[in-house]
């Protein structure tokens, strides 16, 4: 799915390049306030190497309106802790891309991190193994759903619908 190499730490938003790193969602999250990226829902995507015209972008925008900020974490150095502290509570989602972190067993304590800090933001995770595409409740500590890359538009649109479905199961698990 993510071809192009980047510098790690890229940030692009809708397939733009706006920077590197934190300072750069820094200064989205500064724009806000102007309209630019809060205007509707907002999905973050940790990859390995965002590209160009990532074709998850496009996805996101015609099947939800969702514009998508990418964020390049090379080795796991360049997570925003503090961004996603902040911010994570406005996303609509946040989407993983397993690859990133060597496969899906080493994103658990990240993930367990991300459901206690936003706890009613769906959590996507995209996988390169066939074996790790999921879309029940059996990783809910951890996820809401885990997609198989490459993965089509209509398996992305269940992705979304199956995601939020099985984070209100999550959420009703507190009640």
């Amino acid at each position: 799915m993510f071809n192009e190499v980047e510098p790690q730490g890229a940030v692009r938003i809708a397939g733009q390049i706006v920077g590197h790193g934190g300072q750069a969602l820094d200064d989205l999250s500064k724009a806000q306030t102007g309209g630019y990226l809060w205007d509707g829902p907002v999905a973050v995507a940790l990859c390995s190497n965002p590209e160009a015209q990532c074709p998850l972008s496009e996805m996101l925008l015609d099947l939800r309106g969702t514009q998508l900020v990418e964020v390049g974490i090379g080795t796991g150095d360049d997570i925003p802790y503090d961004w996603l502290e902040n911010w994570a509570q406005n996303l609509s989602y946040i989407i993983l891309d397993a690859d990133a972190w060597g496969g899906v067993p080493a994103l658990v304590g990240f993930c367990m991190w991300l459901r206690r800090l936003a706890p009613s933001v769906p959590i996507i995770i995209l996988s390169s193994d066939p074996d790790d595409q999921d879309f029940t409740t059996e990783r809910i500590q951890i996820c809401d759903v885990t997609v198989t890359k490459p993965f089509t538009a209509r398996a992305m649109s269940h992705a979304l619908a199956t995601a939020e479905h099985n984070n209100s199961i999550y959420i009703q698990s507190f009640a």
